[in-house]
């Protein structure tokens, strides 16, 4: 009996010696495991409901407006573990979260459990990651819903914090520096100021137009659009660049033939996201063309083993009508080609029947007036 009882301590030791050991390697692989991975957050923005950017320094009291914030995860394709990581969001001290919005509802909830609380006189919104986020998340905005309740200025911070609070796999941050961001804001019932564009200079050479201009705020605007009038009153739209962010911009362009007058209006009209329109200043310039001589050039030359040669203008272009002439060096016509062109820089002449030698190529307008004469030599 006393044998058997031994025996049976001896068990009960062993078993419990592996159950310890078996926990302890777990513990020991489950802690074992890391991931490196770069959380980060983008820039801070406020739109209207309509999805319509907001100048931060003019949120009218009571107005309901979106609260963006890009959460991003693009470094290594790794996922960040659940229970790694939580995003705190302060509000400043002159906004709330607005009482019918749902935290629920807010973006990413399937990933993040959201929660809200007074914290040093201001609502924080905190999101705790409950379920791995995906690698190669570029940009997923959390938008909250949100309006000003006190006129003032205040800020609003944000910050991605690794906290590995809930979980064995143990996460650790790339680039800590881009786990934060803020955004000042002021809520006021001042109205936010219009862009502002302003023509700053107009160059005309020969029938281009060159403008220069610049604007004092973004926020919104989609394109511009050269527009010139030849009275004043009605414009024709000549060019168009897209918004992207500049202080100034330039943008040059023919002048259309029916409007090549004594006197041209320019002016810049700005096109807003919704569809507003906006004008600059409106700018006089001498919408006559003056034509400048064309200066000739040919190449190749000299010329080997080609069927063609290019005749260019160095300086002006080809627009018209015009009669080409080739001579050899006697005089002797050895090729005539009538050319019709419309505003180009070059046009292809083909060498038929040339023999090699040197040559001269006389170039004329339609009225017989000599524009040029070139020297060209085939090897």
């Amino acid at each position: 009996m006393k044998s058997n009882s031994k025996i049976k301590q001896l068990l009960t030791r062993s078993l419990l010696a592996s159950s310890v050991l078996f926990c302890s390697l777990h513990g020991m692989a489950q802690q074992g495991r890391a991931v490196m991975a770069d959380p980060k957050l983008g820039t801070i923005s406020f739109t209207d409901m309509a999805g319509f950017q907001l100048d931060e320094a003019y949120i009218q009291p009571n107005e309901l407006v979106k609260l963006k914030i890009p959460v991003l995860n693009n470094s290594h394709g790794q996922a960040l573990p659940a229970g790694s990581c939580k995003i705190k969001i302060g509000f400043g001290s002159k906004l709330v979260l607005d009482p019918s919005f749902d935290l629920n509802a807010t973006a990413m909830n399937s990933y993040f459990q959201w929660s809200s609380s007074m914290n040093s006189g201001q609502l924080q919104i905190t999101g705790e990651l409950i379920e791995a986020l995906p690698a190669n998340i570029t940009n997923v905005e959390v938008a909250l819903k949100v309006k000003g309740t006190v006129v003032g200025k205040s800020t609003i911070t944000a910050n991605f914090l690794i906290t590995n609070h809930n979980t064995f796999t143990v996460l650790s941050d790339e680039d800590g520096t881009n786990n934060s961001s803020f955004l000042q804001y002021t809520v006021t019932n001042r109205q936010a100021p219009v862009s502002v564009t302003t023509i700053t200079d107009v160059v005309k050479e020969g029938c281009s137009l060159n403008v220069s201009f610049s604007t004092d705020r973004e926020i919104n605007l989609v394109k511009y659009e050269v527009e010139i009038s030849k009275d004043g009153a009605s414009f024709e739209k000549v060019a168009s660049l897209s918004a992207a962010g500049n202080l100034s911009y330039n943008a040059s362009f023919e002048i259309p033939s029916g409007l090549q007058v004594d006197k041209l209006f320019v002016r810049i009209k700005s096109v807003e996201r919704n569809g507003k329109i906006l004008y600059s200043n409106v700018k006089n310039t001498n919408g006559l063309c003056k034509v400048q001589p064309v200066k000739l050039s040919v190449y190749p030359s000299p010329a080997s083993g080609v069927d063609k040669v290019m005749i260019a203008a160095a300086q002006g272009s080809f627009n018209g009508k015009y009669k080409v002439k080739m001579m050899d060096m006697s005089g002797k016509t050895v090729l005539v080609k009538d050319v019709s062109l419309a505003g180009v820089q070059n046009f292809p002449l083909e060498l038929v029947n040339i023999a090699a030698g040197k040559y001269l190529i006389q170039m004329s307008t339609a009225d017989n007036v000599q524009i040029g004469l070139l020297k060209f030599e085939k090897l």
